[in-house]
């Protein structure tokens, strides 16, 4: 059964029970077991790998109650589950829950490094204590690592982003440099002198 662990799938044993419902049907069995599968999969799809107790849970609080075939083909059908995980299942999605844990933890840093480098700096003395004479320079480098940080997400990373999508759209050499022509112009436009102090090729130069 699907698990939200990518590829990763628990495995599943159901058993149940059921009468026969008033409508005829040729196979009663495979009805019922199309429900639970379905029904199953549904619910195990909520879960990580690392979680077969809890979808098993889930599972069997449905699978508990009495259900009637909506066709009338069966009555009165229970069931229950037993989940269990692959060890690469549980290892893959302990990782992914570590990954998740970790990004959200160098998104607080970031958003904390932009609004206020004083705390930054603060928790770092908190953490070293011994680099307490050295306030102003770390600060000061908080400062500059926050300024270059949002320079970098604000302008050269759409700027490039933008520059691979465009020189992606072509095979021909003539049209990478094409593309490329079209960045230096703009750099050119910004600041004459920041194209020349780093010498950028001119643009009638083949690159």
């Amino acid at each position: 059964m699907p698990s939200s662990t990518g590829s990763f799938q628990f495995t599943a044993v159901i058993s149940g029970s059921f009468r026969k419902g008033e409508r005829y049907h040729l196979d009663r069995l495979s009805a019922a077991r199309n429900y639970l599968s379905r029904t199953a999969c549904r619910i195990s799809y909520q879960f990580s790998a690392d979680q077969p107790a809890e979808a098993q849970d889930a599972i069997n609080a449905v699978f508990g109650e009495e259900v009637d075939c909506p066709s009338g083909s069966y009555r009165f059908l229970v069931a229950s589950s037993s989940l269990r995980s692959t060890p690469e299942g549980l290892s893959a999605a302990i990782k992914m829950r570590q990954d998740k844990s970790r990004i959200e933890r160098l998104e607080a840093l970031r958003v904390g490094l932009y609004s206020d480098p004083g705390l930054m700096l603060i928790d770092f003395l908190d953490r070293n204590p011994d680099a307490l004479h050295d306030c102003d320079a770390l600060l000061a480098k908080y400062r500059q690592a926050a300024s270059s940080l949002q320079g970098f997400e604000v302008w050269w990373l759409p700027l490039m982003a933008a520059w691979n999508e465009l020189a992606a759209q072509t095979s021909t050499h003539a049209g990478v440099d094409a593309s490329f022509a079209i960045l230096l112009n703009a750099i050119r436009k910004l600041d004459k002198r920041l194209a020349e102090a780093h010498r950028l090729p001119p643009l009638n130069d083949r690159l």
